[in-house]
């Protein structure tokens, strides 16, 4: 399920975030595929409702 896709990176970025630091390019690049993620997620959650 994509909620349960979204809560397991959400939890990689925050441990990867604490051992490399919120600028490592590597930690960057996670937050953006989080951000994909939730946008697909609103997206479907949009298109159900309507």
């Amino acid at each position: 399920m994509l909620a349960e896709e979204i809560e397991r990176m959400r939890r990689k970025l925050v441990k990867l975030g604490m051992e490399k630091g919120l600028q490592h390019p590597e930690v960057l690049a996670e937050s953006r595929n989080l951000d994909v993620l939730i946008v697909k997620f609103l997206v479907r959650t949009v298109a159900a409702t309507n």
